[in-house]
């Protein structure tokens, strides 16, 4: 997807100037998706990993016994 922006004068110079005309857009994508974070469906998919780990299915067992008392 094509965007534009405005940017400040000086920034726009230092950015044409330390980045070739070829990368911009993926430096532009990459300054992007760390200034917004991790995307719903790799968070997703963090959960579902974790939810995996034996340790952790130990620990909310121990934890639900709490609830049983």
């Amino acid at each position: 997807m094509k965007m534009t922006f405005a940017i400040p004068d000086d920034l726009s110079r230092r950015f044409r100037q330390a980045v070739p005309v070829g990368e911009r857009s993926a430096v532009v994508s990459d300054f992007l998706r760390k200034k917004l974070g991790p995307s719903e469906q790799s968070l997703a998919a963090v959960c579902r990993r974790v939810n995996k780990l034996a340790a952790l299915e130990q620990e909310m067992t121990e934890w639900e016994r709490f609830d049983d008392q």
